[in-house]
């Protein structure tokens, strides 16, 4: 994997993106590795997004925003599941097209997390915006039974501790970051470095 290692956190960095493509591109590893790899992904993408957006994460850094604002907004911005298939459990007619039982539909969050009537500016990444209109998580009996803990697990540990351990870090100019995948999408590489010491 294209990402600076060094002693100590680089296998934050480096794993996360590792992970991502291990279980994206072995999906019989299951569903403990797509969750996995999932949470990595989400990890790797809100610490490129707060390092592209520095206004950003200058307002997590003096307070006026928090983690979980941050990778709340990742999640709404980049959707890391793009999309979701249902089946139709009864007739139903939406704009003129008709669905009938078993048929199977698609649920695009990536799109509809960037609705411009439900988000302001939506292809901006924004950590002080409303974000509760989004379904990264999906919703109602569909909604992420692991919600809780993958923002416990990136919010309160993951970014915070990436921050502050690793010391000026920054994104490797050398290379450019890839973003890739359909029904999975997120970091394919996260080149960086930091200060040492």
């Amino acid at each position: 994997m294209p990402c600076s290692r060094r002693p100590g956190m680089s296998q934050v960095i480096s794993g996360a993106a590792a992970a991502t493509a291990v279980a994206l591109a072995l999906p019989s590893f299951g569903l403990v590795a797509l969750v996995a790899a999932l949470i990595a992904g989400v990890i790797a993408g809100a610490i490129w997004a707060l390092l592209t957006h520095p206004e950003q994460l200058a307002l997590v850094q003096d307070g006026k925003a928090k983690w979980l604002d941050a990778f709340e907004e990742y999640a709404r911005w980049i959707a890391p599941i793009q999309m979701s298939p249902r089946r139709v459990a009864k007739p139903w007619s939406y704009g003129g097209i008709d669905f009938e039982p078993e048929d199977r539909v698609f649920f695009m969050f990536g799109s509809a997390n960037r609705d411009e009537a439900c988000f302001a500016e939506p292809d901006r990444f924004d950590i002080t915006r409303d974000t509760q209109k989004s379904i990264a998580f999906g919703a109602g009996p569909h909604y992420c039974a692991g919600a809780f803990a993958s923002r416990a697990m990136v919010a309160d540990v993951a970014l915070p501790s990436a921050f502050a351990r690793l010391k000026g870090l920054r994104l490797d100019e050398r290379e450019p970051v890839r973003i890739g995948g359909w029904a999975f999408r997120g970091l394919l590489n996260l080149p960086v470095k930091w200060d040492a010491g």
